[in-house]
């Protein structure tokens, strides 16, 4: 079974090399990577090219624009699904180089972000626990590491469920899955293995234009799978690096080192910090709008499921719940270039606010509406 790797690259050129040689240290060697350029600025598209040379089984999509990990994601993901060869592949503004027109025919795929490391065993123990439960995704545990080399956060996904250690390796489905969810979540892809299947589906597509786009890929993905397995090997390693989006926390960043994308918007705020807690706020909104209108249309989709409705509606309420704080510090400025209120004032209509607050009174309304309409239905007949 072959695994298709996905390392979004961007301006990491301390970290790619060691990035890099963990994935080609694996014990499972049936793999592809594709590392996607995202317009680096330093010495980042060298080496992915300085690799692609010394592996055939690497693959380099250089970008000629900065548009984002989103972005770079999906290209990754339509060459993977792609049916026929790398000349009938539309992928514009993209230098493909690989030592082959065919595409690899991987089974299952995994996101790497180029910063962080995987231990030597980790696709091997992903494939063999995903074929030995016949499931859609195997979802392993990551600790983080900081400079220093100090272990921080040991088995951090796992504080995100209700688990005990009797549910470990053990298949549970979406619904299952998503009731053992605590309150807040822990939008991370990297940490799991995905059957290839879930991507040729339309949906599941990584939202562009905003940041922490993994907590609504988090809900996304897992509705649209059928069965899932916890594994508690921390089989990933987080590097903390100060300037990376999960830790950006200083007013004295220097605006060219932000990526293209983000620049623009830096400079109509007082401080990049605060354009990038707007961009925060801002994302948040997108995210929870686009959840909400894949809630909508959930139920007519032939591959859903009893009880996750109600879970993707909970996970607006956590996304909104923390948008709302994330907007504290920004409102003094009174600046919205992105027309936030517009997405807020969509979420707050009444009938979202009680889906998110009030579910089981929504789904008695429903419930309600349904009878109403089969009723009305037969009386015309």
């Amino acid at each position: 079974m072959c695994v298709g790797l996905i390392v979004p690259v961007y301006n990491v050129e301390c970290y790619l090399k060691k990035c890099l040689d963990s994935i080609l240290a694996q014990t499972y060697q049936n793999f592809y990577i594709v590392l996607v350029n995202d317009a680096s600025t330093d010495s980042s598209r060298d080496i992915c090219l300085k690799y692609y040379e010394l592996d055939k089984r690497i693959i380099v999509l250089d970008s000629v624009a900065n548009a984002g990990q989103s972005s770079v994601r999906n290209a990754a993901l339509k060459f993977f699904t792609h049916n026929g060869t790398i000349q009938t592949l539309c992928l514009p503004n993209i230098t493909i180089y690989a030592h082959s027109e065919t595409i690899p025919q991987c089974q299952y795929i995994k996101f790497i972000d180029s910063d962080d490391t995987i231990t030597k065993e980790c696709l091997a123990i992903c494939i063999n626990t995903i074929q030995k439960y016949h499931v859609d995704v195997v979802i392993h545990d990551w600790y983080c590491m900081n400079a220093l080399g100090q272990i921080r956060n040991e088995m951090f996904f796992k504080k995100f469920l209700n688990l005990d250690e009797t549910q470990y390796y053990k298949p549970m489905n979406t619904a299952e899955f998503f009731a053992k969810r605590k309150k807040g979540f822990a939008g991370f892809v990297c940490n799991s293995l995905y059957n290839i299947k879930l991507f040729y589906n339309p949906y599941v597509r990584f939202l562009e234009g905003v940041i922490f786009e993994d907590v609504l890929s988090y809900f996304m993905f897992f509705a649209l799978v059928n069965n899932v397995v916890y594994i508690p090997e921390m089989l990933y390693i987080v590097f903390e690096r100060d300037n990376s989006t999960m830790r950006f926390k200083s007013d004295n960043t220097d605006i060219k080192s932000l990526p293209t994308y983000q620049q623009s918007l830096a400079k109509l705020f007082k401080s990049p910090y605060n354009a990038y807690l707007y961009h925060t706020y801002y994302s948040s909104l997108c995210m929870a709008s686009e959840l909400l209108h894949f809630a909508q249309t959930y139920q007519k989709l032939p591959t859903s499921k009893k009880g996750i409705q109600q879970e993707l509606y909970r996970g607006i309420k956590d996304i909104l719940s923390s948008a709302t704080l994330i907007c504290i510090p920004i409102v003094r400025e009174n600046i919205d270039p992105n027309n936030a209120r517009t997405l807020l004032t969509t979420l707050c209509a009444p009938k979202v606010i009680l889906a998110c607050y009030f579910p089981k009174l929504f789904y008695i309304f429903w419930k309600i509406k349904q009878i109403l309409k089969k009723y009305l239905k037969g009386n015309k007949c």
